[in-house]
């Protein structure tokens, strides 16, 4: 279902979900309307009351660190700005990956240590099975995620590791983990 979640946050409407789920419009209509109305209202209320709003009385929103995307037609283009605002965000993540990456050369762990994957706000390495070294990464990438980019940012970024021998199995760590810590864990993978 999250395939299904991501679509009705970002701007699925009925006969979309209808489609992707080979159901009714009614059903369809009915899971959007919970959906936006009773469990996720901010979505909608954010979508229509600040993007859709701001974008047809500027003819721009504003995504974030001094970046805009313009529109003549913002209800035409309303999924675009709205995605836009939600996900410009990840280039913090980007941010987080550079750093990160000189880290690791400065460090001489290229081959201990590689970025293989990111999804918005996630950084997905893999690293050699070695606690002393799953240490020094979540040592580093905590602190650079958690850094705020923002004067007067008023939501402070944070961060937190999991380590795990593939996705669907993930063991949270916490931030200032020790050696003995990530141990435990990694020997009950």
């Amino acid at each position: 279902m999250n395939i299904k979640t991501f679509g009705l946050s970002y701007g699925s409407f009925p006969a979309k979900v209808a489609a992707t789920l080979k159901i009714p419009l009614e059903d369809a209509e009915a899971i959007f309307n919970r959906y936006h109305n009773e469990l996720y209202s901010g979505i909608t209320t954010y979508r229509e009351n600040y993007v859709e709003s701001t974008a047809n009385a500027e003819g721009r929103i504003h995504m974030g660190m001094g970046c805009y995307i313009a529109t003549d037609n913002a209800s035409r283009d309303i999924r675009t700005l709205h995605n836009a605002t939600c996900q410009f965000w990840s280039i913090l993540t980007l941010l987080a990956i550079n750093k990160m990456h000189q880290l690791i050369d400065l460090s001489g762990l290229q081959e201990e240590v590689q970025c293989i994957s990111t999804i918005y706000d996630s950084i997905y390495f893999i690293v050699k099975k070695d606690a002393d070294l799953i240490k020094w990464v979540n040592d580093q990438i905590v602190p650079i995620m958690g850094t705020d980019f923002i004067e007067g940012q008023t939501i402070e970024n944070e961060a937190t590791a999991e380590i795990g021998l593939d996705w669907a199995d993930l063991h949270q760590i916490s931030n200032d983990a020790s050696e003995e810590e990530i141990q435990k864990v990694l020997d009950s993978l």
